[in-house]
C-alpha cells in the first residue's frame, strides 16, 4: 500500500511538472493539430454556400495612411483601418539577416525605424533612413542564456516596453539606448501590451491584469481573474477605448474596466460558448469598432455594446483568421476558405465566395498556403499568406483581382503597413520593403 501511495504521489508530481513550469512560463499549450481537432468536433456546421451580392452597396471606410505601428494589430483597438498603399509592385531588400531566431517575430514601426527582437532576448532597432541596425540590447544575464525568451513589445514616447516569460517587465530608452527601469513580477507574462494615458496594460499567465506607470514601472493596480491550467495558443488579449480597458482572458471572460476609477463596469463569460464538449477557449484578438466590441470563440462571433456588454449580434461561424472589421461590415475567412461579407447591423450575409474554387477557375496553381492576415488596402480586400503571397479581392463580391508573390521566401514576422508600404521579415529574418 505504501508503495502504491508513493507511486501515486510521484505520478501526480510528474503530470503537474509536465503541464506547468513557473520558472520559464511554459504552459501546457495544445499543439496546433489538437486545436484543429477540437474545432472539427464543433457542432457548428462549417459554412459552405456561395451567395451573390444582389446589388447591395458595400460601404468602405475612408483610406488612412499609417505613419507608425507601435503595438500589435496597429493600435489600441486592435482594428487595422483601410490603409493606403503605393501598389507599385517593387520589392526591396533592406537588410541581411537581422536575427538568428527561427521563430516568427513581431515587428513594429516607429519614427522610420523597425523594432523587433529574437528569442535569445535581443531587442534591436533598424533605421530605414540609415539602412542599418542602429541599436540592439540584451537584458538577460548568463543565468537565462540557454532559455528561450518569449517577448512581447509595445512602443510609446521613444520607449520600448518589453515583457517576457520570466516575469520581467522593462522599459528601454531608444534615444539614450539604455534601460529606464526594470521590474520582476515573479510570474511569466502572457498577453499583448497596450499603452493608454501613461499606463501600460498587460497580463500574466495566471490571468492577472496589471496597470503599470510607464514612467517608473510601479504597479498602479491589478485585477485577478479566473484562469485554467490547460491553455490553447490563445493568449490574454487587451484593447482600450477612450475610457476603458477591455480584457479577454484565456478562460473566456471579457472584462470592461474604467481606466479612471479602476472599477469593473461589466463582465461577460464566453467559456461555455465552446461546443464539441471542450472547455478549451479559443479566440482571435478582441476588436473595438464604432462603440462595439467584436470577439470570436471556437465557433461563434459576437458583437457587444461597449458601454453595457450586452450582446447585439451573435453568429454561429468558425473562423480561420482574425476577422476584418469595417464601419458597416464584418469580413471573415472560414477553415474551408469561404470568404464571407456580413452586415454588422443585422448579421445578414451580403455575399460569400468560395476562395479555393476561385483560384481553380483562374487555371493557375499557387502554393498559397495558410492565410496569415485579412486586411482592407486601397479599398480592396487583401489576404496575405504565410508563403508570401498577396491576394487582392473586390470588396463588393469577393472576386479575385490579382495574385502577387511579394516575398520570395515565407513570412518570418507579422506584416505591417507604414508610409504606403508593406514591411516584413522573411523566414531567413531578412527585412523587406514592398511598395
Amino acid at each position: 500500500m505504501k508503495t502504491f501511495k508513493s507511486f501515486l504521489i510521484l505520478t501526480v508530481i510528474f503530470l503537474y511538472a509536465c503541464s506547468f513550469d513557473n520558472k520559464t512560463g511554459i504552459w501546457r499549450d495544445l499543439a496546433e493539430e489538437e486545436v484543429q481537432s477540437l474545432t472539427k468536433k464543433s457542432k457548428t456546421k462549417i459554412f459552405d454556400k456561395e451567395i451573390k451580392n444582389n446589388n447591395k452597396s458595400v460601404q468602405i471606410d475612408n483610406k488612412k495612411k499609417i505613419i507608425n505601428w507601435k503595438v500589435d494589430n496597429y493600435n489600441n483597438s486592435n482594428n487595422i483601418p483601410n490603409v493606403t498603399f503605393n501598389d507599385e509592385k517593387v520589392l526591396t531588400k533592406l537588410s541581411t539577416k537581422l536575427s538568428k531566431s527561427r521563430n516568427k517575430n513581431d515587428i513594429f514601426f516607429f519614427d522610420e525605424k523597425i523594432i523587433s527582437y529574437d528569442h535569445n532576448g535581443t531587442i534591436f532597432v533598424y533605421s530605414i533612413d540609415e539602412n542599418k541596425k542602429v541599436f540592439e540590447y540584451n537584458f538577460y544575464k548568463k543565468a537565462f542564456k540557454s532559455s528561450k525568451k518569449n517577448i512581447s513589445l509595445a512602443v510609446d514616447n521613444n520607449t520600448i516596453f518589453a515583457s517576457d516569460n520570466f516575469g520581467y517587465l522593462y522599459a528601454l530608452d531608444i534615444k539614450n539606448q539604455k534601460i529606464k527601469w526594470a521590474k520582476n513580477f515573479g510570474i511569466p507574462f502572457r498577453s499583448n501590451l497596450k499603452v493608454k494615458n501613461d499606463i501600460l496594460f498587460l497580463a500574466n499567465q495566471e490571468n492577472v491584469l496589471y496597470a503599470i506607470d510607464i514612467n517608473n514601472g510601479d504597479k498602479l493596480w491589478e485585477l485577478s481573474t479566473n484562469f485554467k491550467l490547460l491553455k490553447s495558443k490563445f493568449k490574454n488579449n487587451i484593447a482600450t477605448s477612450e475610457t476603458n480597458v477591455i480584457f479577454l482572458n484565456t478562460s473566456g471572460e471579457l472584462y470592461s474596466i474604467n481606466i479612471i476609477s479602476n472599477k469593473i463596469e461589466w463582465v461577460q463569460n464566453f467559456s461555455n460558448s465552446t461546443s464539441g464538449g471542450s472547455n478549451l477557449f479559443l479566440s482571435s484578438p478582441v476588436i473595438i469598432s464604432n462603440k462595439n466590441i467584436i470577439i470570436t470563440t471556437n465557433d461563434q462571433l459576437y458583437q457587444l455594446d461597449i458601454n453595457t456588454g450586452n450582446i447585439i449580434l451573435k453568429l454561429n461561424i468558425i473562423l480561420d483568421t482574425k476577422p476584418l472589421i469595417t464601419n458597416n461590415n464584418i469580413i471573415v475567412l472560414t477553415p474551408n476558405k469561404f470568404l464571407i461579407c456580413i452586415n454588422r447591423s443585422n448579421g445578414e450575409i451580403i455575399w460569400s465566395k468560395n476562395f479555393l474554387k476561385e483560384l481553380v477557375s483562374m487555371e493557375k496553381r499557387f502554393k498559397i498556403g495558410k492565410i496569415n492576415g485579412l486586411y482592407a488596402v486601397n479599398s480592396n480586400i487583401v489576404l496575405i499568406s504565410k508563403t508570401g503571397y498577396l491576394i487582392k479581392l473586390n470588396f463588393n463580391n469577393g472576386e479575385i483581382i490579382e495574385i502577387v508573390k511579394f516575398l520570395q521566401k515565407s513570412l518570418g514576422s507579422n506584416v505591417l503597413f507604414a508610409n504606403n508600404k508593406i514591411f516584413a521579415l522573411d523566414s531567413q529574418k531578412k527585412l523587406f520593403e514592398y511598395k
